[in-house]
């Protein structure tokens, strides 16, 4: 007989899996699988041998004739798991699990069905993930005449949400939305939906986002005044913002907008909002994110207070999927009188979150989660092209993009000479006409600009942050992409107790003077 040590464990009988989306990016698994999950806590099973001299133990389920993968150097196969006290105590041969089976033990057949370790998921947004009955593009690429019909078509199927905004999931920014004669640029495709209702489309990495001019005339600014988002404000109330808009070669937003920044000045709070109610109604959906493609452990990687809401309705029943859930909250909505971010009172509210999930079963909330920098990903359509504002060490290279319009592809055709006679004549702040510019010379004028992104709050707040969090007993889980981003959030955790493995995720550039900081 082979018996393993003991591990917590999880069955899923997972023979009805189905197409659906696992992440944000709206991946889904495509085939049906005959499938058995056993979570595990190691995923590795590491057999061991059985003391002849105890008697053997009555097991509360055994499984039978499987295909049992045990996840060895050998990578090895069993026939049979049997399980004692949400612990597998037994993983080997039909012969020898039959010693476990009792009068009370529940016994099943695997008929052959293959049985493996649940996936444990340590970055996923499984809320957003969950499909209902709304304006969704499940990450389709479209052109902007595509997204016209589709967002039109849309408006009449569905209502528009309570707070006046008509909002559409998982727009695929990176793919298509290549411009056609009618609309050069996805604000007037948008506007020609709906000059009077503000539409959103929500980005299917919740980074990027696009808006109509209805949307971008409720924008009010530090006075509380409706503005608006144009060329002038953003010059006179909204220059911080300019990292985040997208513009036109008039310097008029073009209806693109990276991050939540912009959306707040347009009074948009809460992108997570949209669609929460439908998915509050039959929280069990939450379940075909995660049981149903094998997750059987999530960490939710960013959880607002809204949608803690949807946590504690699915919390009413017996949670079946172990979820870690990482607070976000804005250090901007806590501020004290002389502007600074009052990092005790924000932690109370993160305490009574942490508290409110104490009693419930597979449920934690002992993480943050703070936003160090933005994307990497611009828009290569515009005119000018958007530069990516992720916080790098450097500034970004202005590139100028060839676009064909029969292969669709976009290619680098070379970069602008930033510190070229051409940019130091444009730099003297002599107004030109775009168009004559870029006939001349190749290149839109404001691209003798150039920025390194940007950090989405001062560096000491984000130190401020990870160290307060951390004294009071949580993980922080930091979103940094751009090398100064990743910098910061190394030291930032340089002055931590040293008591908890804090997360820096993505990290898609790093200074290789940082990389062995990671180990220490």
């Amino acid at each position: 007989m082979r018996e393993l040590a003991a591990r917590r464990v999880d069955l899923v009988d997972a023979d009805t899996l189905t197409s659906r989306r696992t992440t944000s990016l709206g991946h889904g698994m495509r085939d049906r699988f005959k499938t058995v999950i056993v979570t595990t806590a190691v995923i590795g099973l590491m057999a061991c041998g059985v003391d002849q001299d105890q008697p053997p133990r009555v097991a509360d389920r055994v499984f039978l004739n499987g295909v049992v993968y045990i996840a060895d150097e050998a990578q090895s196969m069993a026939e049979a798991v049997a399980v004692l006290d949400d612990q597998i105590i037994f993983v080997g041969t039909n012969a020898n699990a039959a010693d476990l089976i009792g009068e009370k033990t529940e016994t099943h057949d695997l008929k052959g069905r293959f049985v493996l370790p649940g996936l444990h998921d340590t970055h996923m947004h499984p809320v957003m993930a969950i499909t209902v009955e709304e304006c969704d593009l499940a990450g389709e690429a479209k052109s902007l005449e595509g997204l016209h019909q589709f967002v039109s078509d849309c408006l009449l199927r569905y209502p528009v949400s309570s707070n006046g905004w008509f909002a559409v999931q998982l727009w695929n920014f990176a793919e298509a939305n290549q411009p056609s004669e009618r609309f050069q640029n996805i604000r007037q495709a948008l506007d020609a939906v709906s000059l009077e209702v503000p539409i959103l489309l929500i980005g299917n990495d919740g980074h990027h986002f696009a808006v109509n001019s209805a949307a971008l005339a409720k924008a009010s600014n530090a006075e509380g005044l409706e503005v608006g988002l144009s060329a002038e404000t953003m010059t006179t109330d909204f220059p911080h913002l300019s990292v985040y808009v997208g513009v036109d070669a008039q310097g008029e937003p073009n209806g693109r907008v990276a991050e939540v920044y912009a959306l707040e000045a347009m009074g948009i709070n809460n992108i997570f909002a949209f669609g929460l109610d439908l998915k509050m109604a039959d929280p069990a959906k939450f379940y075909e994110v995660t049981l149903q493609h094998g997750i059987t452990t999530a960490l939710d990687a960013a959880v607002d207070l809204d949608t803690l809401e949807f946590y504690r309705t699915l919390a009413a029943d017996e949670v079946k999927t172990r979820i870690t859930l990482a607070t976000f909250l804005e250090p901007g909505h806590y501020l004290d009188a002389a502007g600074d971010v009052d990092y005790a009172s924000m932690l109370r509210v993160a305490q009574e979150v942490q508290a409110s999930f104490e009693e419930t079963p597979n449920v934690k909330a002992d993480f943050l989660k703070l936003f160090v920098d933005g994307v990497l990903e611009g828009d290569p359509l515009a005119n000018p092209p958007s530069l990516p504002n992720a916080a790098m060490s450097r500034d970004y290279l202005q590139p100028i993009f060839s676009f064909d319009e029969e292969s669709l592809d976009i290619a680098v055709s070379g970069y602008v000479d930033v510190d070229g006679a051409v940019c130091r004549e444009q730099s003297g702040g002599t107004s030109v006409d775009p168009d004559v510019f870029q006939s001349a010379h190749g290149f839109h004028p404001r691209q003798c600009e150039t920025n390194a992104g940007t950090l989405q709050y001062d560096r000491d707040v984000i130190i401020g942050f990870v160290r307060a969090g951390d004294a009071a007993g949580f993980t922080v889980m930091m979103h940094a992409i751009g090398d100064k981003a990743v910098s910061t959030a190394l030291d930032a955790i340089e002055g931590t107790t040293g008591d908890r493995n804090h997360i820096v995720t993505h990290i898609q550039v790093v200074k290789p003077a940082d990389q062995g900081r990671f180990a220490t």
